[in-house]
């Protein structure tokens, strides 16, 4: 087995941690906004820090036309099914148990590999996919069963996972002779205006709410509360606006957390 340097396993142990919290913020944000708009909304953010990484590390950006098929066909199993159906499954699910889901990838890219793209696996590696396959369906048989299971969420995290897995073999074997960040880059690009696409015509009665729901964040954020009885008095009528009223003493401490939701209801 490789041994990993000080540097590689710095870089697992910070993925881990960053992947981790990222089920969670996810669970969070789709409580409070439409879950495609909060996706869409993250992912534009992350555009201009990957453009930062990409020029800070003298990465290109060009892709060569021939190539903007296969980059096409890599996006759709690589970002635009996952992005859409776990972020709709996370609504169902716990963040764990979502997370738990959609890392069933490595599951399906074996068997893929192994079954359509003929990799070779040993033994030992065929015992692990069947000890995961195992602890998934255990999972998967829970939320069958249960009074309060979300057989659609589960459904929709399995599909994107296995869409993912997909996704990645092809991504091993892409003949697009850029480095992979650039890939990467393009694939997010378009992926932002697939979700941009599908918010608009699925969530775009929505957007009114979210835009307030941004609004509220803000002030509480810079602990208005006078403001934010004012709105309320406004928007929402004297109770709300009376229920508001308590947080302006503890604007600078506690404005970051749920009680916006509130307001928005």
């Amino acid at each position: 087995m490789q041994k990993l340097s000080a540097k590689q396993l710095w870089l697992l142990i910070s993925l881990t941690l960053v992947w981790g919290l990222n089920w969670p913020v996810m669970k969070l944000g789709v409580t409070g906004m439409p879950p495609l708009l909060f996706r869409t909304l993250s992912m534009w953010l992350g555009i201009p820090v990957l453009v930062v990484a990409m020029v800070w590390l003298k990465i290109p950006f060009k892709i060569e036309r021939k190539d903007w098929r296969e980059l096409l066909v890599l996006s759709a199993t690589n970002m635009f099914v996952w992005h859409v159906c776990i972020i709709l499954a996370i609504q169902s699910l716990s963040s764990g148990r979502a997370a738990i889901l959609g890392y069933t990838m490595p599951i399906f890219s074996a068997i893929l590999g192994a079954v359509y793209f003929k990799s070779v696996m040993t033994a030992r590696q065929w015992l692990g996919v069947a000890a995961a396959a195992i602890g998934v369906s255990l999972l998967l048989w829970h939320e069958m069963t249960g009074l309060s299971g979300r057989p659609l969420g589960v459904a929709l995290a399995l599909i994107a996972a296995a869409t993912w897995a997909l996704g990645t073999q092809l991504l091993r074997r892409t003949k697009i002779e850029v480095p992979t960040m650039t890939i990467s880059f393009w694939m997010t690009v378009l992926a932002c205006g697939v979700m941009s696409t599908l918010t608009f015509i699925f969530e775009r009665t929505q957007l009114g709410d979210a835009l307030l729901h941004l609004m509220v964040v803000h002030h509480l954020q810079r602990g208005d509360g006078v403001w934010l009885c004012a709105c309320g008095l406004v928007l929402f009528g004297p109770q709300l606006a009376a229920g508001s009223i308590h947080f302006v003493g503890d604007a600078d401490s506690h404005f970051g957390r749920v009680h916006w939701r509130v307001l928005a209801q």
